[in-house]
């Protein structure tokens, strides 16, 4: 079973959706893109899979990216 938890808008046609599950008793993230096509939401290839156990690491990676971002210049030498 997948639980969806977020839905992030990539573009106008593309979200990122944030989901739970399991398999063979390991707990997953999954952060995958979803499009729409003919009127209907379709998941693509497009994926991160990872242990749950590692999401904190992953949030505070994007946590980071996110405060340099506000900066401005972070992508400058």
């Amino acid at each position: 079973m997948t639980v969806t938890v977020a839905r992030v808008p990539k573009s106008a046609r593309e979200e990122v959706r944030v989901s739970l599950r399991e398999m063979d008793g390991v707990r997953l993230v999954e952060m995958r893109v979803w499009e729409v096509r003919d009127g209907q939401a379709a998941r693509t290839g497009k994926f991160v899979l990872l242990p749950a156990r590692h999401a904190p690491d992953l949030a505070e990676a994007i946590m980071k990216a996110v405060r340099f971002a506000m900066v401005g210049d972070a992508l400058r030498p």
